[in-house]
């Protein structure tokens, strides 16, 4: 059995942290370039990401995170912020196609863009949905990473993203104009003293409920 199985097998998603523990500036950065070498639809990484420890904006952000005690009691809140569509296309595109194309070939710049609004029309769907994807991509990376590294986090989506964006622009962290907040991600250590350090059961389905094998 792959050591990777039985970290997905046996985390969990913690709801209350040791406010004392810290990582170390060594796992903060794996944590992060974990994410740096995530994979994302066709190579564009869309988005940024902030590990924030400073109390003082996190105390900030707690009313707007639904008065979550993990805000302000985890070792680090990270944050995921996405392009929007205008800047997306006038700078990060053509940019990042530079960086992973032949620069003599004008085939693959026509391939890739062409080739991103055709899924967003095959797809339904539009470009802020698409790159939040692209987030949850590199979260599930983190997920993995967290649980091997001896930490504890938990994915949040319960956030008002307007003024999430606000507090963060007012501290100079993000550009308002360039990205916004699409999902979040405490981690530190859990603190099993604490109530409702988890929120639920842990219950998978049956997996004959969950996936087949066509052959």
């Amino acid at each position: 059995m792959s050591n990777t199985y039985e970290y997905i097998k046996n985390r969990r998603s913690a709801k209350r942290y040791q406010t004392d523990f810290e990582l170390s500036e060594k796992q903060i950065e794996e944590i992060l370039e974990g994410i740096r070498y995530s994979p994302s639809s066709f190579g564009m990484e869309p988005y940024r990401v902030y590990f924030i420890q400073n109390h003082e904006i996190r105390e900030e952000l707690w009313p707007e995170w639904w008065n979550q005690p993990a805000v302000k009691e985890c070792s680090g809140l990270i944050i995921w912020t996405t392009f929007k569509e205008k800047y997306m296309k006038s700078t990060v595109i053509d940019k990042q196609i530079t960086n992973i194309t032949d620069p003599q070939s004008d085939k693959a710049e026509a391939y890739i863009k062409n080739g991103i609004e055709s899924f967003l029309k095959s797809q339904n769907t539009d470009f802020d949905n698409w790159t939040a994807r692209q987030v949850y991509i590199s979260m599930g990376v983190t997920l993995i990473m967290a649980k091997e590294m001896g930490l504890d986090c938990c994915p949040a989506e319960g956030f008002k993203r307007k003024e999430t964006d606000d507090i963060l622009a007012k501290h100079g962290i993000i550009n308002p104009e360039e990205e916004h907040t699409t999902l979040g991600m405490f981690i530190g250590k859990i603190d099993t003293t604490k109530q409702n350090h988890y929120s639920y059961t842990r219950y998978k389905r049956p997996k004959e409920e969950v996936y087949k094998i066509i052959k």
